[in-house]
């Protein structure tokens, strides 16, 4: 009787030993995405570094436009127009915005877990823009896919 007892103990302690914790969703990267937001596919490249700047370009949908924000400010350049406003220039249901929200509340730390498993996690919060769903590669914290509200569904590559 003892001895069963010891094994399903010792089983219990590997597997929760085993167990991989999260890393953060990390916030320094550089990558293309595929995005579908209100039916409309688009691609583009996200970057963001360590200085708060968070860059969107935009590939197919006015090919070569330029979102970037930084301390409370957005600029934005199309060919050879340009214009800077307050970070909030952009109403919270455009496509760029909805992302920078995420990204804000992000960096605050205003999100929480959902799940995990041995690949992934997931991780929810609300933003200006709605509810959203972040699912992260589960040892780098890597972004692999981002939904906000129900119009923008975000795949990294």
């Amino acid at each position: 009787m003892k001895k069963p007892l010891l094994i399903l103990f010792l089983a219990v302690i590997f597997l929760t030993s085993c167990a991989v914790k999260p890393a953060e969703p990390e916030l320094k990267f550089r990558k293309r995405i595929k995005a579908s937001f209100n039916s409309t596919k688009i691609t583009a490249e996200i970057s963001s570094d360590s200085h708060k700047l968070l860059t969107i370009t935009l590939k197919s949908q006015m090919k070569g436009c330029v979102y970037a924000y930084r301390d409370g400010k957005i600029k934005i350049t199309y060919r050879n127009l340009f214009v800077s406003a307050e970070d909030n220039y952009l109403p919270d249901s455009a496509f760029p915005q909805k992302i920078y929200n995420v990204y804000k509340r992000l960096r605050l730390g205003k999100y929480e877990l959902k799940r995990a498993n041995n690949s992934f996690a997931e991780y929810k919060g609300e933003s200006e823009s709605g509810g959203f769903i972040l699912r992260t590669d589960i040892k780098t914290g890597e972004p692999i896919e981002l939904s906000v509200s129900d119009n923008l569904n975000i795949k990294f590559e």
